[in-house]
């Protein structure tokens, strides 16, 4: 079989609107990044998400001596990518009973370690079930910085806030 790839070329990213999240789970070529770096400086696309970021992609992220916070339980390619990065990384213990990382966690961390300034904090629904997410929208504001949801254990799983039901993912409360 024949691998297709650039399929999602600069004609086809034209037809998006400036609001569009383009996802990308594809693990192919399939995106031509040349023309998807283009929409996004220009703003033409809003958000791109892939579960498999290229060196051309990474390269524009500068998170040198950038905070980020990460569970103490996490895979270890969240840690490699920000370390690959030269983020400054710190690991928030975890609740002993649920194994999951909630707002209380982090903001012992940040007091722990007198953090200031942080980019990003990133959360784990281990085993799929989204937890604190309200509390952890609260840091996002209070920090001012990125919530990035590892949701890599939740796909399909939905949570509740303010008596409506969103899908993990949906970036609605999160960055990414």
């Amino acid at each position: 079989m024949k691998k297709q790839k650039k399929i999602i070329n600069n004609d086809k990213l034209s037809l998006l609107n400036e609001n569009a999240v383009l996802i990308n789970f594809s693990r192919g070529e399939i995106v031509d990044e040349q023309h998807l770096i283009e929409h996004l400086d220009s703003r033409k696309i809003l958000k791109y998400v892939t579960d498999f970021p290229t060196k051309d992609l990474l390269k524009r992220t500068n998170l040198k001596n950038d905070v980020i916070i990460l569970p103490g339980i996490n895979f270890i390619a969240a840690a490699n990518m920000a370390s690959s990065l030269e983020a400054k990384i710190y690991f928030s213990d975890i609740d002993a009973k649920t194994g999951q990382v909630n707002a209380k966690n982090i903001e012992d961390c940040i007091r722990k370690n007198n953090l200031k300034k942080i980019k990003a904090i990133v959360t784990m629904y281990n085993g799929g079930y989204p937890r604190d997410i309200k509390n952890f929208y609260k840091l996002k504001k209070k920090y001012n910085c990125y919530l990035i949801e590892d949701a890599c254990h939740a796909f399909g799983a939905k949570y509740i806030y303010k008596k409506k039901k969103f899908l993990i993912g949906s970036c609605k409360h999160s960055d990414i």
